[in-house]
């Protein structure tokens, strides 16, 4: 884990966008296909657009799977650099 602005973070290493809402019945369609990501890259993250209910939490067995309903306030890039808005060092 990495801190910084008065924040944890966690090394994420694949996203997963899905533009929908998602139930348990959906998120157990896609489990297979995240932990097959967790599998090849490790921790990854899966945003529902629009939403998902709490029992989807239950589902999971650890920190592998981050799910959320939109993207994060504060994060990093692999290179230490805050995402602050501007132009990344790394790309300049």
């Amino acid at each position: 884990e990495m801190e910084g602005c008065g924040k944890d973070y966690v090394v994420i290493n694949w996203i997963d966008s899905k533009a929908m809402f998602a139930d348990i019945i959906t998120f157990d369609e896609h489990l297979e296909q995240l932990r097959a990501y967790n599998n090849r890259y490790g921790r990854g993250l899966v945003i529902y657009w629009h939403g998902c209910t709490e029992e989807i939490y239950s589902k999971l067995r650890d920190d592998m799977i981050i799910v959320r309903d939109s993207f994060p306030d504060h994060w990093i890039f692999p290179t230490g650099e805050l995402a602050d808005g501007n132009v990344p060092m790394f790309l300049s």
